[in-house]
Parts: structure tokens; sequence; C-alpha cells
């Protein structure tokens, strides 16, 4: 991607998070999908923006959203994955754990992402060949790139509705410090990639929109993430909706312990 691109990505993912924002205080409504999963009015509308943008900027990509689907071929060269609002939970309740999110995959692998955190106005980005930077209202930092991580030491980060008995298992049995429970995985992967954790495990399979600007910026950074079986996720769409969802849990973690850490995670999670 050239700079040019990047900016216009960046400056999409920016008008999304304020319209979110304005819609908070405007106020919305709340809708269950078909999966009984929470949608609101700021998730359809903040679609419709990225959704609309993206096709005027790169016409010739497909653009696959969680509230609208797939448009476009699913063997594009360029496919766009957007999660207008990840972590729709929270922004219901009118609590920090949500950002909007939009993704590349080439040649069926997360190359870039942008991650933003509107509530509080603090953006990720990186991908293949791209710096990984936090911009904040401090301004731009570079992440951190080589961190050298004591397994002793390391910190899990997880979601909010992790189950308990699970969770202090998982504790138990790896030796994990506890970290921050928080809703988002892009906010979870982005903290991770920050330096405030040095594990994530998603204790439930994913969908396309959840993983790809997290990975992506994973890969910049120089983490690693897998499947719990240790493979490599598929990005390879179809029309298919089913397609879409990751089939196993995710685990990413941070310095050169990647294998011993999905083990450990994986043994205990066959424990409970």
């Amino acid at each position: 991607m050239n700079h040019t691109d990047t900016e216009r990505i960046v400056a999409i993912v920016r008008d999304a998070g304020r319209l979110v924002e304005q819609i908070a205080k405007d106020g919305f409504q709340t809708m269950r999908k078909a999966d009984h999963s929470v949608v609101t009015g700021a998730d359809l509308a903040a679609d419709v923006l990225i959704r609309d943008a993206l096709r005027e900027s790169f016409p010739n990509d497909a653009i696959l959203t969680e509230e609208h689907g797939l448009v476009g071929p699913p063997d594009a060269e360029n496919i766009w994955v957007v999660d207008p609002i990840d972590g729709t939970r929270a922004y219901a309740k009118g609590r920090w754990g949500y950002c909007v999110m939009v993704g590349k995959v080439r040649q069926a692998r997360p190359v870039f992402g942008v991650i933003y955190d509107s509530y509080r106005d603090v953006l990720w980005m990186g991908g293949e060949r791209i710096p990984a930077v936090r911009v904040d209202p401090d301004g731009v930092v570079d992440l951190p790139t080589d961190r050298h991580i004591d397994r002793q030491n390391m910190r899990l980060i997880t979601s909010s509705s992790f189950p308990d008995e699970l969770y202090e298992r998982l504790v138990a049995e790896t030796g994990f410090q506890k970290g921050r429970r928080v809703n988002s995985v892009g906010i979870k992967v982005g903290m991770l990639c920050d330096g405030d954790a040095e594990v994530y495990f998603s204790y439930h399979p994913l969908s396309f929109w959840d993983t790809v600007a997290p990975c992506a910026l994973a890969v910049a950074t120089g983490a690693t993430y897998s499947l719990l079986d240790g493979s490599n996720p598929s990005y390879k769409p179809s029309t298919e909706p089913e397609s879409w969802v990751h089939d196993q849990p995710f685990v990413f973690s941070v310095g050169e312990h990647h294998s011993d850490v999905v083990e450990a995670i994986r043994r205990a999670v066959e424990l409970s």
C-alpha cells in the first residue's frame, strides 16, 4: 500500500469513529440479529459509511463487512474486511471497550489493519512493510517490535465475558499473570502490541472481521498469532457466511514463546 492509500483508510476509519461517538450522544436503537448477538443503529450507520467510502476509493476491491456480508468476488486480489463496531456490547452499555476496525486481506493473508478506539481517540495501525504505530492525542508513537519476554511473567489479556471458572483454571495451569479483561478483539491486540500484555486468548472462535486488522497489526510488531491447534488461520472467503468464521479460538503472543504458550493454553482448556 502506498502512503496515500494508507492515509485514506485512516481517514475513513476516523470518520466512522466520529459517527459512532455522535450517535452515542444522540441515542440509538439496540436490536438482536438472527444469531441473537447485539447490533445497534451505530453499527449499521458506520458499516454504510465505511462500505461506501471503500467502494469509492477502491472500486476494484472486494469488501466484507460484519453487517452487510461480501460485496465483490471472493477471489478478488484485495479484500477489505470491516468491523464497524468491534465490542458492540460495551458500546451499547456506554462503556469503554469498543473500536472501529478495517483490515486488508491479500493473497489470503492479513496485510494491513487500522484499529480505532474512538472512545479514547487512540488509533493503532500497521501491516506488512508498514510500520506499526499508535496515534493518540499526545502524538504518534512507534510500537515496539523486538520485545524479549520472560515466560514466567507473561500477562494474559482476555474478554470481559471470559468464563470465570475457565479463566482461573487458565491462570493456574499456564502460569500466566492476570491482565486486563476488556471487550473488543481490536483493543486487546492493540494493548498487547502497546506492551500492556503478552498473551491474548479468545476462548471462542472469531470471525474474519474480528481478526484481520488485529492480525496485520500483530505482524507489524513482531507478535505471533495462530489458531488454538497452532495452525495459521485461513482467509479464503466464499459467498457462504459460514466461511467467514474461524473454526477455532485464536491465540496471540509477544516474544519467542508462542509454541509453548499455545500448548499450555490447549492443555488447560482440555482439563476444563
